[in-house]
């Protein structure tokens, strides 16, 4: 994996975590991450 990858993983498991109320973003944001 690489750092930026890693990074980008990291941030984007940041923001779901923020994002807890919006369940149904949740997927969306699952597959964006990925």
């Amino acid at each position: 994996m690489t750092y930026e990858l890693k990074l980008k993983v990291f941030k984007c498991k940041k923001k779901k975590k923020k994002k807890k109320k919006k369940k149904k973003k949740k997927k969306k944001k699952l597959v964006r991450c990925q």
